[in-house]
């Protein structure tokens, strides 16, 4: 099958990609991974956004840079914009429990980490 590589340019777009109503603030939202509905979700592919990540998942094994994370007690990791990151469902152990913030750089811009990335 082949891999497929989801571009999400906007909070817009992640809401539509997972299957959500237009978010409530088009910089900033918090994904509850439960309510999750991608429509003929692939068993494996990756997502590159363009914003800031904070995500907790039980029984998470993603694939970031050439490192393999299996948590099967949960994690927490955080991306940058343009980061990859590669999933495999059939590593997953079935669950779809955790949360995700997602942020675009425009809501830090003035901040010490916006600067940084400036």
């Amino acid at each position: 099958m082949k891999n497929i590589v989801y571009k999400v340019q906007t909070i817009s777009e992640l809401h539509e990609i997972a299957g959500f109503d237009k978010p409530k603030h088009p910089l900033v939202t918090v994904i509850d991974y439960s309510k999750v509905a991608i429509k003929d979700t692939p068993e494996s592919g990756s997502f590159v956004c363009s914003f800031y990540t904070v995500n907790f998942k039980k029984h998470c094994s993603f694939l970031y840079g050439r490192q393999t994370f299996d948590h099967q007690e949960g994690t927490l990791h955080c991306t940058a914009p343009e980061q990859i990151i590669t999933f495999d469902r059939k590593k997953e152990a079935g669950s779809t429990e955790g949360w995700g913030l997602y942020f675009h750089p425009e809501l830090i811009r003035n901040t010490a980490l916006g600067k940084k990335n400036s």
